[in-house]
């Protein structure tokens, strides 16, 4: 968050804070958990194949400062299709 947000936000009298993540094998279990009970829920805005466009538009997506969700970039390599089985 630039200062300039932080200004703007005291000015509307809104508390906002940088947060910088820091990997956390603990808390990302205890997420999995939550997410797998159904209690938490991950918005996902849009999707994009790991090729070289693919990537292009998903951080052309990520700088307009517009997304609502997370941005994935799916590998297809990694998925087994129901059919395989």
């Amino acid at each position: 968050m630039s200062i300039e947000a932080e200004d703007l936000a005291k000015e509307k009298d809104i508390f906002a804070k940088a947060v910088w993540l820091r990997t956390n094998g603990k808390q990302l279990a205890e997420l999995t958990e939550l997410i797998e009970a159904e209690k938490v829920t991950s918005i996902i805005g849009a999707t994009f194949p790991l090729t070289a466009q693919g990537i292009y538009d998903a951080h052309a997506l990520s700088e307009t400062h517009h997304a609502v969700g997370k941005i994935v970039i799916e590998n297809q390599d990694n998925f087994i299709s129901q059919d395989a089985e």
